[in-house]
């Protein structure tokens, strides 16, 4: 893509947010997760540009900070509140992929915008790090690294002693998916 490409992305995400608001929805989340655009721009592994976009991590922090900027820019003229959230995988399970470290530079980063909230994409969310010693999970590193900000987990969350847990921690806010489909109640 070129940098106007790039330019045009950002603008599309600043109008999906216009969009939503729009249609009466309450927020937004901004996936930056699970190998898709955002997360492929911050990927030491996939981005292999040369140009501002790409290179060092500041470089690779670009294109999600300035969609972040753009979708609070457009969130900030609703007449109602309008949460904004961000999701990121928090590292890559691939050699040369995106560290935990990174993703803990770009939450941090995103912390001062202001996002309302930041969503961790895992497996399971007890997993410890791959890419950072540590005998902590991810989700408590990362409730630490950004205590100014709520973090949402998800992450094979399915009884109410994972909730328990997740409460332990201090973890604000509980992503749940399947555990909803199997059973609604």
């Amino acid at each position: 893509m070129s940098v106007a490409q790039l330019a045009m992305i950002i603008e599309q995400f600043g109008q999906a947010t216009r969009r939503a608001m729009a249609a009466g929805f309450d927020g937004v989340e901004i996936h930056g997760a699970n190998h898709f655009l955002l997360q492929q721009f911050m990927s030491p592994l996939t981005n292999r540009r040369t140009d501002s976009y790409g290179g060092s991590l500041v470089n690779r922090l670009r294109l999600p900070i300035q969609i972040v900027r753009r979708v609070l820019q457009e969130a900030q003229s609703s007449q109602r509140p309008f949460v904004v959230g961000y999701r990121l995988s928090p590292e890559e399970r691939l050699t040369g992929g995106l560290e935990l470290s990174d993703q803990l530079f770009l939450m941090r980063c995103l912390a001062t915008l202001p996002v309302d909230y930041l969503s961790l994409s895992l497996h399971h969310y007890w997993q410890l790090p791959l890419t950072l010693k540590s005998p902590r999970p991810t989700a408590v590193l990362a409730n630490r690294f950004i205590p100014q900000v709520p973090l949402m987990v998800a992450g094979k969350v399915v009884s109410r002693r994972d909730l328990n847990q997740l409460a332990d921690w201090q973890i604000e806010l509980v992503g749940v998916g399947r555990a909803l489909l199997r059973d609604p109640q």
